[in-house]
């Protein structure tokens, strides 16, 4: 009986093992994408870039085009030629995670890509998920595309999405076109107008870090001193300061926030902005 079933155990075992053995290249070629290796062995780019982006195009399986994208992602500005079809991945595909992966890549493929630009800011407004949304963000300010179009997109979303996607927008907005016209009153939209208050403190620590530049900005700063958060009024108070003697004509609202503004953090950051304003003129 023993020798019996140790028979069959052996056979099953057989059977197992034959069945592993088969299915070994389709898993490391999974593993392989699941991890942005690039697909296609030897030195030749143009292969590599040409088999993944087949891969992107046809491939089935979720995690094959996903990795597909991450790998073009991961060659960089060699990818190039693959920009078309990550563009269109990006617009098209219908799973979050290979769109998120596309819109990674375009960004790590870097400058030269109008095609993918312009991919990445209609996925920022268009795309319904938040990671897709995150990454095409990042991707803009890596490649430091700071046209109008790019700008105007950045600004909006912070008006218009929510609070984190909006935080992520401001910071590269400002990493691009610090001394634009459009991020400037794109700030002080945010500053006066957002309902977060995480959005609005984030605006007006950015326009205190462009500082002098930041200067059409000082009225949106004095206003913002009668915000009904604390923390926002503190960093309005701070900006100003940093902002300089070109800020001076908010220096009535420096004063009136010395005197009656209830908060003795921004009391005393409003002074020590009033001492800056005096220093530079």
């Amino acid at each position: 009986m023993t020798a019996r079933v140790t028979g069959i155990s052996l056979k099953r075992l057989l059977h197992v093992l034959v069945l592993t053995t088969s299915m070994f290249p389709a898993l490391e070629l999974s593993r392989r994408c699941a991890s942005g290796d690039t697909l296609g062995d030897g030195p030749d780019i143009e292969s590599k870039v040409r088999i993944n982006v087949e891969v992107l195009k046809n491939d089935e399986s979720v995690v094959m085009r996903a990795g597909a994208a991450k790998a073009l992602g991961n060659i960089g500005p060699d990818a190039a030629d693959g920009t078309p079809v990550l563009a269109e991945t990006l617009l098209k595909d219908k799973h979050p995670m290979v769109r998120a992966q596309a819109a990674k890549a375009l960004g790590k493929i870097g400058s030269g890509t109008e095609q993918g630009v312009l991919a990445l800011n209609k996925a920022i407004w268009y795309d319904e998920d938040a990671d897709v949304c995150k990454n095409a963000i990042h991707a803009l300010g890596e490649i430091g595309d700071n046209s109008e179009t790019t700008l105007k997109v950045l600004s909006a979303v912070i008006k218009e999405k929510d609070q984190e996607l909006g935080v992520e927008a401001l910071h590269v907005l400002v990493w691009l076109g610090p001394d634009s016209h459009t991020v400037i009153y794109g700030l002080c939209e945010a500053l006066l107008y957002n309902d977060s208050v995480e959005i609005r403190k984030n605006a007006a620590v950015a326009l205190g870090e462009i500082g002098p530049m930041a200067r059409e900005a000082t009225p949106a700063l004095a206003k913002a001193l009668e915000d009904e958060d604390a923390d926002v009024r503190l960093c309005a108070a701070d900006a100003i300061g940093r902002i300089g003697r070109e800020a001076l004509e908010a220096a009535s609202a420096l004063v009136k926030a010395t005197r009656v503004d209830p908060d003795m953090r921004v009391r005393t950051k409003a002074k020590e902005s009033l001492v800056n304003l005096a220093k530079n003129r």
